[in-house]
């Protein structure tokens, strides 16, 4: 039985180099004429299945969220209902059936997925969680620069994307965190421990005597754009919760297990009226943009006509 591949994290937290590093190891991601190409933002390819982004944004829209609003606690119990109703369940299970057709080692890499395990949990039953980790901070930077989404707003989006990913992954058979940082500062090290986490995951004998190689050279020290040079633990616009969940996941990159005070993570009342608030602004903003875009076109159309340019 072919388990799937999951990769989890956040938005910008390293998971398209997981991905990449998944691919080069032998798991299948999908017919490359239905992956997102890359860009400025990522050269080396998001490694993100077409078709799949397309349903998770629908999935969300239909719990009244979207990747920069994930859905809360509140939308858990009718996500999970989704994957019963026919409208949901079989373009999903179809999504999964397209992947296993090669009959060998599938992953997906969408971070949406993060937010939306309460359903996928019951259409793939038992997964193999590959999860990213990043220091919030760069991650928040990132996101700042692509999306002009304010740091404050960027952190809580992060947190609720990894309570998530722990919360719902914790019974998991098959897990590991790899942390970003590792990855760029002891590549081989970090890529043997995902190499030998997946054969064993895939019952898999590794045969192949230049996996590490392929692995090691998708990471290059200039994929990263943003760096923090403070301790998370430092970061002033980090509320206390933050700075918990980072040290956990942390942990749990290194290995380390220990209990989950959930308390001590959770987000403050009133963190997803923040989001929408700033969501709605956005929105907003992109509108007048575009009108104001407009206008200077049709006047500049205008300047051109009454001097025969």
């Amino acid at each position: 039985m072919l388990r799937p591949i999951v990769v989890l994290g956040m938005h910008r937290g390293g998971t398209s180099l997981v991905g990449d590093l998944i691919h080069r190891w032998g798991a299948y991601a999908g017919d490359e004429s239905k992956l997102l190409l890359a860009d400025e933002n990522n050269q080396q390819g998001y490694w993100e299945y077409i078709p799949l982004i397309n349903f998770n944004d629908s999935l969300l829209n239909s719990v009244g969220s979207t990747w920069l609003v994930p859905p809360g606690t509140e939308a858990e119990e009718t996500l999970r209902a989704r994957a019963l109703e026919a409208a949901y369940k079989q373009p999903a299970e179809q999504l999964v059936q397209e992947m296993k057709a090669g009959g060998k080692p599938w992953f997906w890499k969408d971070p949406r997925l993060t937010v939306l395990l309460p359903f996928w949990k019951r259409i793939w039953g038992e997964a193999i969680y590959v999860i990213a980790v990043r220091h919030p901070l760069e991650i928040a930077m990132s996101v700042r620069k692509r999306d002009h989404v304010p740091l404050s707003a960027s952190l809580l989006i992060w947190q609720q994307y990894m309570l998530q990913c722990l919360r719902h992954t914790e019974d998991g058979k098959h897990r590991i965190f790899i942390k970003y940082e590792n990855l760029l500062q002891s590549p081989l090290a970090e890529c043997a421990r995902l190499d030998a986490f997946l054969n064993r995951s895939c019952a898999r004998e590794s045969s192949d005597p230049n996996v590490l190689d392929r692995m090691m050279t998708a990471v290059k020290a200039g994929l990263r754009h943003n760096r923090s040079c403070v301790p998370f633990s430092d970061e002033p616009q980090a509320t206390a919760q933050q700075k918990v969940l980072d040290q956990i996941l942390t942990e749990r990159a290194e290995d380390l297990a220990g209990p989950v005070e959930q308390a001590k993570i959770a987000l403050y009342p009133g963190w997803k009226e923040y989001l929408q608030t700033f969501a709605a602004l956005s929105k907003l903003w992109q509108q007048f943009r575009g009108q104001e875009h407009l206008l200077l076109s049709q006047t500049s159309r205008a300047h051109r006509e009454v001097f025969g340019l």
